[in-house]
């Protein structure tokens, strides 16, 4: 199992969903979609996925699949708000045990020269980098899960075209 440095590991994570009430919903969205990468990577990591990592992934992307929308359209509901949290984290301790891999790799320069949000260029990179690991996401837990990655696109480019208007 991988094993990030200790001084990267947190000591104590606190998770207060009130202290994300006010967010603007694109910062909701572009902080959902970067957990749900985070967790998507992890659970189809060529190299260092694992039993741990994928229970991590598994429980990460069922409470942000559920709860990303609801948290973006309703910025007061506490408790979609703290779904989204507990999600993150699992997904943290996903990729913390399982290294994210292209879609990150490919997001930080685009978000570093073109000054685009972290999550917002995750979202911008799953499709052309995603089609094998999606593949193979689907082939191991789609069935059991009933979540697909697919509706997070759609649901980033809705929150994006709301944002706007």
């Amino acid at each position: 199992m991988h094993q990030s440095p200790p001084q990267l590991v947190a000591d104590l994570a606190i998770l207060d969903a009130e202290l994300t009430v006010g967010l603007p919903r694109h910062v909701t969205a572009e902080t959902g979609i970067d957990a749900m990468v985070h967790a998507v990577e992890a659970f189809t990591s060529a190299r260092l996925r694992n039993p741990v990592s994928d229970l991590l992934a598994t429980q990460a992307l069922t409470l942000l699949t559920r709860h990303l929308l609801p948290a973006c359209d309703r910025g007061t509901d506490l408790a979609a708000r703290e779904a989204m949290l507990l999600g993150a984290m699992y997904a943290g301790q996903a990729f913390a045990n399982a290294p994210v891999a292209a879609v990150h790799a490919l997001a930080y320069p685009i978000g570093g020269i073109f000054h685009v949000p972290h999550g917002l260029s995750n979202a911008l990179v799953p499709p052309p980098t995603s089609c094998g690991s999606t593949r193979r996401l689907h082939r191991i837990s789609m069935r059991k899960l009933r979540i697909s990655w697919c509706p997070t696109s759609h649901a980033m480019e809705t929150t994006m075209r709301k944002q706007k208007r």
